[in-house]
C-alpha cells in the first residue's frame, strides 16, 4: 500500500462524505476534525516500508509510488510540514463549527487537502506548481456562496495562479535542457528568471496583489482567511523546497535581492492603502499584504535565523487569520462589510468585535501580541545593513495600526440605549463562538508575551530547509 496514496485518498473520501452531510454541520464537523486527527496520527508513524500485521494481515506501507509517471515519495523531513498543514486546516474546521461559514467549506477543504499534500509529495518537485493551480481552481467553491455571489476576488485568484504556474513549469523544461548539456549555462540564466517570476505572480507580489484585497472584501471571511493563511503558505514552503533544491539557485544573490524587494514592494502597497479602507474584509487583506512581505523580506535575507523567523510569522498569521475569520463571520453575517453598517457592533457583538481587532492587530505586528516577536527578530535583522527595508516596514505597520485606529470607534461606538430584550435578541452569540475567540485571543496574547511557546512546534516544521543557508 502506498503511504502518499493513502494520506491523500482518505481525506477525499470523507470529503465525499461530508458533501452528503451537510445538512447536519455538526456531523460534517465531527467527520472532517476526525479525519485531520488520524492524518496526523498517520504521519507520526515509523513503520514505513516495513512488514507490519493490522489485524492479522501483512501490510507494508510504502514511502513512494508512481501515479501517471510521477512519483509521489513521502520523505521524513515532510513530516512536520504536513503537521503544519494539518494543524492549520484542523483550526478552520473547528472554526466552521463555531460560526457559519460557506456550505461546501467542509467538503472542499477535504478536497483541498490532498492536492496540498501533493505539492509537498511530487517528483520532480516543480510539478507541485500544477496542483497551486487546481487548489486555485476548487477553492473558487468557498470564496464564493448564496451570501457571497460575486465571484470577482475568487476569479482572479486562479487567473493570477494560472499566470504564474507556467514561468514556474518552463524552468522545470530549461533544467531538462541544461542536464542533456551541463556545459550549456543559459539555460540556468532562463530558468532562474523563470522561476523568480513564478513565484512573485503566485506570492502576490505587486503588481500582482490585487487578488489579495478583492478576496478579502469579495469572499466569505473564514475563506479568504483560509486561501490568504493556509494555502499560501504552502506556496511559501514550496519555494523554500524550490531553494533547498537547487545550489546554483542558494548562490544566486539576485533571486534574493528580489524576495526582498519583493517583500519591500508588498509592504509599500499594502501600507498606501490600509489607512483609506472602508471595510473590515480590506483591511484584513493589506495588513496580510503587509505580514506576507515582511515574510519575504526575511527570507531574501540568507541569514541563519531566517528560516525559523520565516516559521513564526506563517504559524502566527494562521492563528490570527483564524480568530479574525471567526469574528468577521459573526459580523458580516449580520451586518454588512461596511464601517457605517457596523457601528455600535461591539455592544451586541463584543466577542466577534473583539475576535476582529485583536486578530487583525496580531497581523499588523502590535506589540503584546502573536505577530509582534517575529517582525522585531526581522527589524532587528535589517537594522546592521538594511536600515532603509526596517523603516519602509515599520512605517508599513504604523499605517496598519492606523488603520485599526479609525475603525475601533465606529465598532464601539455607544449609540442610544436598547431595551433589554431586544439587547438580548440581537446581541446573542453562541458558546461556541464566545469560547473559540476567549481561547484564540488568549493564545495571541500569550505568543506575544511568551512566544518561546511556540518554539516546540516551529522549529521542526522548516527545520529541515535549513540547508538553504548552507
Amino acid at each position: 500500500m502506498s503511504f502518499p496514496l493513502l494520506l491523500m485518498g482518505l481525506p477525499l473520501v470523507t470529503g465525499v462524505l461530508v458533501y452528503n452531510l451537510r445538512r447536519w454541520l455538526w456531523l460534517q464537523v465531527i467527520v472532517a476534525v476526525g479525519t485531520v486527527l488520524v492524518l496526523i496520527a498517520l504521519v507520526q508513524l515509523e513503520t514505513l516500508d516495513q512488514l507490519v500485521v493490522v489485524f492479522g494481515r501483512d501490510i507494508t506501507l510504502h514511502s513512494s509510488s508512481a501515479v501517471l509517471g510521477r512519483s509521489f515519495t513521502f520523505g521524513e523531513a515532510d513530516r512536520p510540514i504536513l503537521v503544519f498543514v494539518f494543524v492549520a486546516v484542523l483550526l478552520y474546521f473547528l472554526a466552521v463549527g463555531v460560526v457559519r461559514g460557506p456550505s461546501l467549506f467542509l467538503p472542499v477543504g477535504l478536497g483541498m487537502l490532498p492536492l496540498m499534500e501533493a505539492t509537498i509529495f511530487v517528483q520532480p518537485f516543480l510539478y507541485a506548481a500544477l496542483f497551486l493551480a487546481l487548489i486555485a481552481a476548487v477553492a473558487a467553491f468557498i470564496l464564493s456562496n448564496r451570501d457571497y455571489a460575486g465571484t470577482d476576488g475568487a476569479m482572479r485568484y486562479l487567473a493570477f495562479v494560472s499566470m504564474g504556474v507556467p514561468f514556474i513549469l518552463l524552468a522545470g523544461w530549461q533544467l531538462e535542457v541544461h542536464q542533456i548539456n551541463p556545459d550549456d549555462m543559459l539555460p540556468l540564466k532562463r530558468a532562474t528568471w523563470m522561476l523568480g517570476v513564478g513565484f512573485l505572480v503566485i506570492l502576490a507580489v505587486a503588481p500582482f496583489h490585487s487578488w489579495v484585497a478583492l478576496v478579502s472584501r469579495k469572499a466569505p471571511p473564514l475563506s479568504a482567511a483560509f486561501v490568504i493563511g493556509v494555502v499560501q503558505a504552502v506556496v511559501l514552503i514550496f519555494l523554500i523546497d524550490t531553494l533547498t533544491q537547487f545550489d546554483w539557485l542558494r548562490a544566486n544573490t539576485q533571486f534574493f535581492l528580489a524576495l526582498r524587494l519583493g517583500g519591500v514592494a508588498m509592504a509599500v502597497v499594502g501600507a498606501a492603502f490600509t489607512f483609506a479602507q472602508r471595510s473590515l474584509g480590506g483591511l484584513m487583506g493589506y495588513t496580510a499584504l503587509i505580514d506576507w512581505g515582511a515574510t519575504l523580506v526575511v527570507l531574501g535575507l540568507r541569514t541563519p535565523d531566517s528560516i525559523a523567523v520565516a516559521s513564526m510569522m506563517i504559524v502566527v498569521r494562521v492563528l490570527g487569520l483564524v480568530v479574525w475569520g471567526v469574528g468577521a463571520g459573526v459580523l458580516m453575517d449580520v451586518f454588512e462589510d461596511d464601517y457605517d453598517k457596523l457601528r455600535s457592533c461591539a455592544r451586541n457583538y463584543p466577542f466577534a468585535t473583539t475576535a476582529v481587532v485583536v486578530g487583525g492587530l496580531s497581523l499588523s505586528a502590535l506589540p503584546l501580541l502573536a505577530g509582534f516577536p517575529g517582525r522585531w527578530e526581522l527589524f532587528r535583522m535589517l537594522s546592521a545593513d538594511h536600515i532603509g527595508f526596517s523603516i519602509v516596514l515599520i512605517l508599513a505597520g504604523v499605517s496598519a495600526w492606523w488603520g485599526y485606529v479609525r475603525v475601533l470607534p465606529i465598532l464601539f461606538e455607544w449609540s442610544e440605549p436598547q431595551t433589554e430584550s431586544s439587547y438580548f435578541v440581537a446581541g446573542w452569540e453562541r458558546w461556541g463562538t464566545i469560547g473559540f475567540v476567549t481561547l484564540g485571543v488568549v493564545t495571541l496574547l500569550c505568543v506575544g508575551l511568551a512566544p518561546k511557546v511556540l518554539t516546540p512546534f516551529v522549529q521542526p516544521m522548516l527545520d529541515n530547509l535549513a540547508k538553504l543557508l548552507v
